[in-house]
């Protein structure tokens, strides 16, 4: 899809300081936050949304990557 190898990327991405997976968990956390927007939602709707097979999964990832829970960035208004 890129035209260009797994490994090329990887160097590319390297001379970026970064990888895949940063970029990958960047845009997932930003999906989310869209996602959290809607309270109809329920927090394992979004994670199934986001590809995470568990709520807590993804609890966890979230936290990870903001520093806080989902449910208290939801409460906070994200």
């Amino acid at each position: 899809m890129l035209n260009t190898t797994e490994r090329t990327l990887k160097r590319r991405l390297q001379s970026e300081g970064t990888t895949f997976r940063e970029i990958s968990n960047v845009a997932r956390l930003a999906r989310a936050n869209i996602l959290m927007r809607d309270e109809r939602l329920s927090l394992a709707q979004i994670a199934a949304e986001l590809g995470f097979s568990e709520p807590t999964t993804f609890s966890q990832a979230y936290k990870k990557w903001s520093g806080v829970p989902p449910d208290k960035a939801r409460k906070s208004g994200i």
